[in-house]
Protein backbone atom coordinates (compact mmCIF):
# COMPACT_ATOMS: atom_id res chain seq x y z
CA UNK A 1 0.00 0.00 0.00
CA UNK A 2 1.31 3.46 -0.94
CA UNK A 3 0.77 6.17 1.66
CA UNK A 4 0.64 9.86 0.78
CA UNK A 5 3.24 11.95 2.48
CA UNK A 6 2.22 14.76 4.90
CA UNK A 7 3.62 17.28 2.44
CA UNK A 8 1.28 16.03 -0.29
CA UNK A 9 -1.73 16.26 2.03
CA UNK A 10 -0.80 19.79 3.07
CA UNK A 11 -0.40 20.91 -0.54
CA UNK A 12 -3.81 19.46 -1.52
CA UNK A 13 -5.46 21.12 1.46
CA UNK A 14 -3.91 24.46 0.60
CA UNK A 15 -5.12 24.18 -2.99
CA UNK A 16 -8.65 23.36 -1.81
CA UNK A 17 -8.69 26.39 0.52
CA UNK A 18 -7.35 28.59 -2.25
CA UNK A 19 -10.09 27.40 -4.63
CA UNK A 20 -12.77 28.05 -2.01
CA UNK A 21 -11.39 31.53 -1.43
CA UNK A 22 -11.60 32.32 -5.15
CA UNK A 23 -15.17 31.04 -5.38
CA UNK A 24 -16.18 33.03 -2.30
CA UNK A 25 -14.59 36.17 -3.73
CA UNK A 26 -16.46 35.74 -7.02
CA UNK A 27 -19.76 35.20 -5.16
CA UNK A 28 -19.20 38.29 -3.03
CA UNK A 29 -18.37 40.39 -6.07
CA UNK A 30 -21.43 39.13 -7.93
CA UNK A 31 -23.67 39.79 -4.96
CA UNK A 32 -22.27 43.26 -4.50
CA UNK A 33 -22.75 44.09 -8.16
CA UNK A 34 -26.33 42.77 -8.13
CA UNK A 35 -27.08 44.79 -5.01
CA UNK A 36 -25.65 47.93 -6.53
CA UNK A 37 -27.79 47.69 -9.67
CA UNK A 38 -31.01 46.66 -7.88
CA UNK A 39 -30.80 49.01 -4.91
CA UNK A 40 -34.57 49.56 -4.85
CA UNK A 41 -37.27 48.30 -2.55
CA UNK A 42 -41.03 48.01 -2.66
CA UNK A 43 -43.01 49.89 -0.03
CA UNK A 44 -46.08 52.15 0.08
CA UNK A 45 -45.68 55.93 0.28
CA UNK A 46 -45.14 57.25 3.82
CA UNK A 47 -48.38 57.64 5.75
CA UNK A 48 -50.44 55.75 3.17
CA UNK A 49 -52.02 52.49 4.30
CA UNK A 50 -55.37 52.47 2.50
CA UNK A 51 -56.35 53.33 -1.06
CA UNK A 52 -59.50 53.80 -3.10
CA UNK A 53 -60.09 53.72 -6.85
CA UNK A 54 -62.36 56.40 -8.24
CA UNK A 55 -64.83 55.61 -11.03
CA UNK A 56 -63.20 55.85 -14.46
CA UNK A 57 -63.59 59.20 -16.20
CA UNK A 58 -64.11 58.38 -19.88
CA UNK A 59 -63.95 61.35 -22.24
CA UNK A 60 -63.33 59.31 -25.37
CA UNK A 61 -66.01 58.96 -28.03
CA UNK A 62 -65.55 55.21 -28.29
CA UNK A 63 -67.80 52.73 -26.53
CA UNK A 64 -65.40 50.80 -24.31
CA UNK A 65 -65.93 48.61 -21.22
CA UNK A 66 -64.17 51.20 -19.02
CA UNK A 67 -65.38 49.42 -15.89
CA UNK A 68 -62.73 46.81 -16.69
CA UNK A 69 -60.02 49.39 -16.01
CA UNK A 70 -61.58 50.12 -12.62
CA UNK A 71 -61.69 46.41 -11.82
CA UNK A 72 -58.08 45.87 -12.99
CA UNK A 73 -56.78 48.70 -10.80
CA UNK A 74 -58.52 47.28 -7.75
CA UNK A 75 -57.32 43.75 -8.49
CA UNK A 76 -53.73 44.93 -8.97
CA UNK A 77 -53.64 46.71 -5.59
CA UNK A 78 -55.35 43.77 -3.88
CA UNK A 79 -52.83 41.33 -5.37
CA UNK A 80 -49.89 43.52 -4.35
CA UNK A 81 -51.06 43.57 -0.72
CA UNK A 82 -49.13 46.63 0.51
CA UNK A 83 -52.25 48.81 0.64
CA UNK A 84 -55.76 47.95 1.78
CA UNK A 85 -58.63 48.77 -0.55
CA UNK A 86 -61.40 50.82 1.00
CA UNK A 87 -63.97 53.49 0.18
CA UNK A 88 -62.89 57.01 -0.73
CA UNK A 89 -64.14 58.41 2.59
CA UNK A 90 -61.75 56.20 4.56
CA UNK A 91 -58.78 56.11 2.19
CA UNK A 92 -55.37 57.68 2.58
CA UNK A 93 -54.82 57.75 -1.21
CA UNK A 94 -57.07 57.97 -4.25
CA UNK A 95 -56.49 56.61 -7.77
CA UNK A 96 -57.97 58.66 -10.60
CA UNK A 97 -57.96 57.34 -14.17
CA UNK A 98 -59.17 59.05 -17.31
CA UNK A 99 -59.56 57.53 -20.76
CA UNK A 100 -58.71 60.63 -22.78
CA UNK A 101 -59.09 59.13 -26.24
CA UNK A 102 -59.81 55.79 -27.83
CA UNK A 103 -60.43 54.28 -31.25
CA UNK A 104 -61.20 50.90 -32.78
CA UNK A 105 -59.85 50.61 -36.30
CA UNK A 106 -59.70 47.72 -38.79
CA UNK A 107 -56.30 46.15 -39.24
CA UNK A 108 -54.63 43.38 -41.24
CA UNK A 109 -54.73 42.64 -44.95
CA UNK A 110 -57.82 42.78 -47.12
CA UNK A 111 -59.67 39.48 -47.49
CA UNK A 112 -62.12 38.83 -50.33
CA UNK A 113 -65.65 38.22 -49.11
CA UNK A 114 -66.24 35.37 -51.53
CA UNK A 115 -69.22 33.18 -50.74
CA UNK A 116 -68.14 30.55 -53.26
CA UNK A 117 -64.64 29.71 -52.09
CA UNK A 118 -65.48 26.05 -51.44
CA UNK A 119 -66.41 25.16 -55.02
CA UNK A 120 -64.11 27.72 -56.71
CA UNK A 121 -66.96 29.25 -58.69
CA UNK A 122 -67.01 32.83 -59.84
CA UNK A 123 -68.12 35.30 -57.22
CA UNK A 124 -70.99 37.63 -57.99
CA UNK A 125 -70.73 40.63 -55.70
CA UNK A 126 -74.09 41.80 -54.34
CA UNK A 127 -76.22 40.10 -57.00
CA UNK A 128 -79.52 41.64 -57.98
CA UNK A 129 -82.49 40.34 -56.06
CA UNK A 130 -84.37 39.47 -59.23
CA UNK A 131 -84.45 40.22 -62.94
CA UNK A 132 -86.88 42.71 -64.43
CA UNK A 133 -87.65 40.29 -67.25
CA UNK A 134 -88.92 37.49 -65.02
CA UNK A 135 -91.39 37.22 -62.15
CA UNK A 136 -89.94 38.04 -58.73
CA UNK A 137 -89.07 35.06 -56.53
CA UNK A 138 -90.71 34.20 -53.25
CA UNK A 139 -89.18 35.83 -50.13
CA UNK A 140 -87.54 32.58 -49.02
CA UNK A 141 -85.81 32.32 -52.40
CA UNK A 142 -83.90 35.57 -52.13
CA UNK A 143 -80.14 35.11 -52.20
CA UNK A 144 -78.09 36.20 -49.25
CA UNK A 145 -76.19 39.36 -50.19
CA UNK A 146 -72.56 39.96 -49.36
CA UNK A 147 -71.87 42.65 -46.79
CA UNK A 148 -68.79 43.98 -48.57
CA UNK A 149 -66.52 43.12 -51.44
CA UNK A 150 -63.52 43.01 -49.09
CA UNK A 151 -63.08 43.14 -45.36
CA UNK A 152 -60.30 43.10 -42.78
CA UNK A 153 -60.44 40.35 -40.19
CA UNK A 154 -58.56 42.16 -37.39
CA UNK A 155 -59.10 45.34 -35.40
CA UNK A 156 -56.88 47.48 -33.20
CA UNK A 157 -57.94 49.24 -30.01
CA UNK A 158 -55.86 52.35 -29.30
CA UNK A 159 -56.24 54.31 -26.07
CA UNK A 160 -54.62 57.15 -24.19
CA UNK A 161 -55.11 56.76 -20.42
CA UNK A 162 -54.06 59.23 -17.72
CA UNK A 163 -53.59 57.91 -14.17
CA UNK A 164 -53.00 59.96 -11.03
CA UNK A 165 -52.64 58.89 -7.39
CA UNK A 166 -53.30 61.56 -4.75
CA UNK A 167 -52.52 61.56 -1.04
CA UNK A 168 -55.85 62.57 0.50
CA UNK A 169 -54.22 63.55 3.80
CA UNK A 170 -51.58 65.92 2.44
CA UNK A 171 -53.16 66.70 -0.99
CA UNK A 172 -49.85 65.73 -2.58
CA UNK A 173 -49.59 64.08 -6.00
CA UNK A 174 -47.93 60.71 -5.47
CA UNK A 175 -47.96 59.35 -9.03
CA UNK A 176 -48.84 60.56 -12.50
CA UNK A 177 -48.37 58.87 -15.85
CA UNK A 178 -49.92 58.82 -19.33
CA UNK A 179 -50.30 55.47 -21.07
CA UNK A 180 -50.64 55.44 -24.88
CA UNK A 181 -51.56 51.81 -25.51
CA UNK A 182 -52.89 49.62 -28.30
CA UNK A 183 -53.84 45.99 -28.84
CA UNK A 184 -54.91 44.04 -31.93
CA UNK A 185 -57.53 41.30 -31.84
CA UNK A 186 -59.21 38.87 -34.24
CA UNK A 187 -62.41 40.66 -35.22
CA UNK A 188 -63.86 38.28 -37.79
CA UNK A 189 -63.25 34.66 -38.74
CA UNK A 190 -63.07 34.17 -42.49
CA UNK A 191 -63.98 30.49 -42.49
CA UNK A 192 -66.78 30.70 -39.94
CA UNK A 193 -70.28 30.14 -41.24
CA UNK A 194 -72.36 32.20 -38.85
CA UNK A 195 -75.02 34.89 -38.71
CA UNK A 196 -74.45 38.62 -38.49
CA UNK A 197 -75.61 38.62 -34.86
CA UNK A 198 -73.05 35.98 -33.90
CA UNK A 199 -70.32 37.89 -35.71
CA UNK A 200 -71.24 40.97 -33.69
CA UNK A 201 -71.04 38.99 -30.44
CA UNK A 202 -67.64 37.57 -31.42
CA UNK A 203 -66.38 41.05 -32.25
CA UNK A 204 -67.65 42.40 -28.92
CA UNK A 205 -66.12 39.55 -26.90
CA UNK A 206 -62.76 39.83 -28.67
CA UNK A 207 -62.74 43.60 -28.17
CA UNK A 208 -63.51 43.27 -24.46
CA UNK A 209 -60.75 40.69 -24.01
CA UNK A 210 -58.29 42.98 -25.80
CA UNK A 211 -59.22 45.98 -23.65
CA UNK A 212 -58.86 43.79 -20.55
CA UNK A 213 -55.23 43.14 -21.52
CA UNK A 214 -54.68 46.89 -21.85
CA UNK A 215 -56.34 47.55 -18.47
CA UNK A 216 -54.31 44.87 -16.68
CA UNK A 217 -51.05 46.21 -18.11
CA UNK A 218 -51.83 49.77 -17.05
CA UNK A 219 -52.96 48.69 -13.56
CA UNK A 220 -49.85 46.60 -12.89
CA UNK A 221 -47.58 49.45 -13.99
CA UNK A 222 -49.42 51.91 -11.72
CA UNK A 223 -48.91 49.69 -8.68
CA UNK A 224 -45.25 49.16 -9.56
CA UNK A 225 -44.64 52.86 -10.11
CA UNK A 226 -46.33 53.83 -6.85
CA UNK A 227 -44.61 51.21 -4.69
CA UNK A 228 -41.09 51.13 -6.09
CA UNK A 229 -38.65 53.31 -4.18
Amino acid sequence: MILASPTTKTTATQRAYALLSVVASVCLCTTACAYRFTNQHVSPPPGVRTIAVEAIYDTSREVLPHEMLWESLQSAFASDGHLRLTSQSGADALVRAQIKSASVMPAGGNIANDLNVSDQTTKIKDPKAFSLTSPPPLPNQFRRLTQAGEYQDKATISTVIDVEVWNLNTRALLFKKTYPTSATFQALHANASTTANNNHLRFDEAGRASFKLIADGVANDVVKGLMLR
